[in-house]
């Protein structure tokens, strides 16, 4: 599947690093390390995740979780296009509801 990644979720990575670098030395490079092959898996299997139920009726959302960094990747599968498109990466403890206006726009 082809595995597209919304500016916002690749602004969130960036963001996330740079908090994780200057916690520990080489900390954000292993963050960096730890999402690309989260997007790999979920390129690779993405209905192996489990489903999201947080809001977006009728959509195909799933959750990869990167137990180390307690962060959440969000994503939508579209089989019929073959396409997993990543909506939002966040820490854990975020309210979700933030991102939630990303969908509207793909409708």
């Amino acid at each position: 599947m082809k595995l597209l990644i919304r500016a916002e979720a690749e602004a969130e990575v960036a963001k996330i690093t740079g908090s994780l670098g200057q916690v520990r030395i080489g900390y954000g490079q292993r963050f960096l390390d730890a999402i690309a092959k989260a997007y790999e898996s979920i390129q690779t299997y993405p209905v192996s995740y489990p489903r999201w139920e947080f809001g977006g009726r009728g959509r195909h959302l799933r959750r990869a979780v990167l137990k180390k960094f307690h962060i959440v990747v969000v994503f939508e599968v579209r089989e019929s296009v073959e396409e997993v498109e990543v909506f939002a990466v966040f820490h854990a403890r975020r309210n979700p509801r933030y991102w939630m206006r990303r969908l509207k726009s793909v409708e």
